[in-house]
């Protein structure tokens, strides 16, 4: 059945885009106006005549009156709205309310012009709400001026995403960033996510690098460290393998994930066309926490070592129980926690073309679900490198690393990512950033990674999406990079530690061949990242708020 009648959240949406929409006439009224004034004594004569008298006796009265009217529009539809929720028995409000003279705060004797911060902050939440999205987003910015950042931020957390977002893009950009720095995270960012573009922006460019990095740089990996043992065995073409991986990860925004991933499977040799490849499938099992901070994140691991030591004379008869209650007891106080399971497959192979191209690549995708969240997870990764050059000439080298990553809950997609190798130079081009690519020296490598990343609550997400499951991959990053949060991250590797060595393995008592084991410990560390946050045009530097 077809909606009948009026959504008063929708329509006061579009009424406030409307409002702003007359402002934003009029300002360029005003710069146009500015500008003209500022060339006097340096254009004279009579063309300067002509335009200024063309200006201000037509072109500048048709941007006052078509400013004039959208904002009346704006008004007659917030009218509308009033009368509505008046009818429905609703009180009237929301981020453009327009109440007659003399009117009182919603549930009170108090008028809205006799409202003060003192007043404002002793009603509760509910009361708080009503007050202030009774009053026009011009008529909030004023109380909220005189106000803290702290009673700011009380107050606005109080409305709702739309009337915050309405109330803060009437206040300076100053006063807006010192407010939003003191809401919380989520409150700050639902508010964000109601603001048009040129507000936005001007916002995230009042901000300073450590609120930016809180606001816009969840995801991205400022420090880990990764600890992984691998071992294989053959037996004759077929191949066994097995991995185990544990990272501590620090994101921008201070959270940290800590993690321990198994994984086995089992793979066969291909030679064909002289060219070498295997083929491998496997499953694959993971556990995760995550943290708010470093601080929440290093006090449990000193809980965990406390646990493990904290035995006394009375658990002697069961000191192993004793320690796995305590593990438990530890683990139990992380809220976030969530344990993964899947399969994957992969494919490896590398080969020769004549004598002057040699190249290996290697595709995997896993697939893995989470049962806490009721997530899926698709991920696709591949990588290449080519080295070409004529004997006893200059080699010419190449490579690159792509991933794709989608995440689903139940068969509703949730996110979208991708990511890529990329230079300081392709960064520049498509961020318009200035880059400093980190030199490599014999134990530290470098390198630069563009991740970006959709929700479906970004413009453009189904388009990339379809893109994605058509396998147009260049259209794809082509939507990405105008609509998705981009992240460029240039980073430094260093092996901490690596080796490896040769065992005896057998399965029903016949003996592997080629049985070997590997582990390394490689620390990571973001030199430099920069965010375009959805919904803008720019990236925005971050380093400095990430230290």
């Amino acid at each position: 059945m077809a909606f009948v009648g009026m959504d008063p959240e929708r329509v006061r949406r579009i009424a406030e885009q409307l409002r702003q929409s007359g402002v934003r006439v009029a300002t360029i009224g005003e710069e146009i106006q500015r500008l003209i004034d500022q060339s006097v004594g340096g254009w004279e004569g009579v063309d300067y005549q002509d335009f200024t008298s063309g200006w201000s006796g037509q072109h500048r009265l048709t941007l006052e009156t078509a400013a004039t009217g959208i904002e009346t529009m704006a008004i007659s539809v917030i009218e509308d709205i009033a009368e509505q929720e008046i009818a429905s028995g609703i009180t009237a409000g929301g981020p453009g309310s327009v109440l007659p003279p003399g009117s009182v705060i919603p549930g009170t004797s108090t008028p809205v012009a006799g409202l003060t911060p003192e007043k404002l902050l002793e009603m509760s939440p509910e009361e708080r709400a009503k007050a202030l999205e009774a009053m026009s987003p011009e008529e909030r910015a004023k109380l909220l001026a005189l106000m803290s950042p702290e009673e700011q931020a009380e107050a606005l957390e109080a409305m709702s995403p739309a009337a915050t977002a309405a109330t803060l893009a009437a206040m300076s950009p100053a006063v807006r960033a010192a407010a939003i720095g003191a809401m919380s995270t989520d409150k700050a960012k639902a508010a964000l996510a109601e603001m048009s573009r040129a507000d936005l922006e001007a916002t995230y460019d009042a901000m300073e690098p450590e609120l930016l990095a809180d606001l816009i740089g969840d995801g991205v990996v400022v420090d880990s460290i990764t600890g992984t043992v691998e071992g294989s065995a053959e037996a004759g073409s077929w191949k066994i393998e097995g991995k185990a991986e544990a990272a501590y990860k620090v994101e921008a925004d201070g959270s940290v994930t800590m993690s321990v991933q198994l994984e086995g499977g089992l793979g066969k040799s291909i030679d064909a066309a002289g060219a070498e490849g295997s083929v491998t499938a496997g499953l694959t099992g993971a556990y995760e926490l995550q943290f708010d901070s470093v601080e929440d994140a290093e006090k449990f691991l000193k809980d965990l070592g406390n646990a493990v030591t904290d035995v006394g004379v009375d658990d002697i008869t069961d000191i192993s129980g004793t320690i796995a209650d305590n593990v438990e007891n530890v683990f139990d106080n992380v809220e976030d926690q969530s344990v993964k399971f899947g399969g994957y497959i992969k494919g490896e192979v590398e080969g020769e073309i004549g004598d002057l191209v040699t190249g290996a690549g290697e595709a995997r995708v896993d697939y893995t679900y989470d049962p806490t969240k009721n997530e899926h997870a698709l991920k696709f990764e591949a990588q290449a490198s080519v080295e070409a050059g004529v004997d006893g000439g200059e080699k010419v080298t190449a490579q690159g690393k792509i991933s794709v990553e989608a995440k689903l809950e139940g068969t509703t997609p949730t996110e979208l990512k991708l990511s890529m190798s990329a230079t300081g130079t392709f960064a520049a081009e498509h961020l318009g950033i200035g880059s400093t690519n980190p030199t490599s020296s014999a134990s530290l490598g470098a390198g630069g990674e563009m991740t970006m990343s959709i929700n479906p609550s970004d413009p453009g997400f189904q388009e990339v999406y379809e893109a994605v499951k058509s396998g147009d991959m260049d259209r794809a990053t082509s939507l990405a990079l105008e609509n998705s949060t981009l992240t460029y991250r240039e980073y430094t590797v260093e092996k901490i530690a690596e080796g490896g060595n040769d065992f005896e393995a057998s399965v029903f008592g016949k003996k592997l061949a080629g049985a070997e084991y590997s582990y390394s410990i490689t620390g990571e560390s973001a030199t430099n990242v920069w965010v375009k946050p959805p919904g803008t045009g720019k990236a925005y530097d971050i380093t400095e708020g990430i230290r």
